[in-house]
């Protein structure tokens, strides 16, 4: 009896290490999904918070505050994002409307040797310093990059956007446009940078659907202009949105966006507001050779 319970033990535990090392064996190996845009910066990326809404696109939680003036031509509102079932905060933007007309703007290159955001806008006095486009791991911008009427790099196609700055200097108008509907053709231009993907078309709709999406979930920062001309700062500093879902959220918000581009995200996401009625320090986790500067 003793020996027959003792080879019945034997086989079972025999057949539980078969059936563990079967499972290791054939366990099945999940294919790999596509990346459907280009991803230029190669440099370690922020851990982003996970996800804790449904899958479902959250409303703009109205803001209690509104706009808020800090001089004129100059409006800061902060824009939380809600859990659609239960309210919880997901989500922070922070956003600097600017009427163009009453600022100067310039781009600020430093190929090869970066600077983090603060210094950038304590050396240069502007106003507000944010992070601008892509740039490769030794700090060199992949896109076509324009600083004080020198350019330098090439091009993206079609599906990226550009911010560009006339050709007299810090006064002149500053732009916002998506490359596939108005290319770069050489004209003069005292500054300019490009980056990618479009999250709102010129006529003001969503432009990075879901299909395109490989899902993951950062920090962004967006530049735009809205119906009446004016120009939008947008860093959304918490990581919850994926490019899709800002796409969507951006197009269906009050913001009245009627072009809006992706900038460089994760780690490199930041911007700085620095005046006596009003700071906003959203910096980013390391340092940035290309940002937009925005003067008095």
């Amino acid at each position: 009896m003793i020996g027959l319970l003792l080879m019945l033990a034997i086989g079972c535990s025999g057949f539980m290490l078969l059936r563990s090392v079967s499972n290791l064996l054939f366990e099945p190996t999940p294919f790999p999904t596509a990346t459907p845009i280009p991803t230029p910066t190669i440099r370690p990326t922020q851990t982003p918070i996970p996800p804790t809404a449904t899958p479902n696109v959250p409303t703009a939680t109205p803001d209690p505050f509104g706009w808020q003036p800090v001089r004129p031509g100059l409006e800061t509102r902060n824009m939380p994002i809600a859990d659609i079932n239960d309210g919880r905060i997901l989500e922070q933007l922070t956003v600097i409307r600017l009427d163009p007309n009453q600022f100067n703007f310039d781009v600020g290159y430093s190929p090869g040797q970066p600077l983090p955001l603060d210094q950038w806008q304590r050396q240069s006095g502007a106003l507000i310093a944010i992070n601008a486009g892509y740039f490769t791991a030794d700090h060199f911008a992949t896109g076509l990059t324009i600083t004080q009427g020198q350019a330098s790099g090439s091009s993206y196609g079609p599906f990226a956007g550009m911010v560009t700055i006339g050709g007299n200097g810090p006064s002149s108008a500053i732009d916002v446009r998506w490359l596939s509907q108005t290319p770069y053709w050489g004209e003069p231009l005292w500054g300019g940078f490009q980056s990618f993907p479009m999250l709102i078309h010129s006529n003001g709709t969503a432009a990075f659907p879901a299909s395109s999406d490989n899902g993951d979930r950062s920090r962004r920062t967006v530049i735009g202009k809205d119906g009446a001309g004016n120009i939008l700062l947008i860093v959304a500093g918490r990581g919850w949105f994926t490019l899709s879902e800002l796409s969507t959220w951006l197009a269906q918000s009050d913001l009245d966006l009627q072009i809006a581009i992706n900038l460089d995200g994760g780690t490199s996401s930041g911007m700085i507001l620095d005046h006596p009625n009003q700071q906003q320090r959203i910096l980013p986790f390391i340092p940035l050779p290309t940002v937009l500067l925005v003067y008095e």
